[in-house]
């Protein structure tokens, strides 16, 4: 059972955790953060069964309300087919979902960053298919603007 969360919800954990003070300082642990990945291939059920699993990269929000979906792709991958049909059904289910249960939150959409290579500093990076500089980005994902994403609407 999916339970939507209300925006009373939201306001008493943003009271929580004070966003302005929050800062994003926990190095993230890559070798933990893959094991549990390599246990769902080895343990669960071959995408042949018609099982299937996917991951959303980060859900970017604000406490004024403004919502994004990123997925963050290296070597200017493209979001293989099976992984597409996932988010654009999340990425619906986001849009109408907001508009119904919380028309004033601002869902600005699915939106794709693209490394060229692995990081700001060996190649380009495309936001939505744009080539961005990193305070560009910077800008875009702090702010909710990206005129370019193709869901935001």
């Amino acid at each position: 059972m999916v339970r939507w969360i209300s925006e009373l919800d939201v306001a008493r954990l943003l009271r929580l955790f004070d966003l302005h003070q929050l800062r994003m300082t926990r190095t993230r642990k890559m070798d933990e953060d893959h094991r549990f990945s390599d246990w769902i291939r080895e343990r669960c059920p071959d995408s042949s069964t018609g099982w299937l699993c996917s991951d959303v990269d980060l859900v970017l929000f604000d406490r004024a309300g403004h919502v994004v979906l990123l997925e963050v792709k290296r070597y200017m991958s493209k979001i293989p087919r099976g992984q597409q049909s996932v988010l654009s059904l999340v990425d619906e289910c986001m849009r109408v979902g907001m508009r119904e249960l919380h028309p004033t939150w601002t869902y600005h959409g699915l939106w794709l960053l693209q490394f060229a290579n692995t990081y700001f500093d060996d190649g380009l990076v495309f936001l939505n298919g744009k080539v961005v500089s990193e305070d560009a980005l910077l800008h875009a994902l702090t702010a909710f603007v990206d005129p370019g994403s193709p869901s935001q609407k």
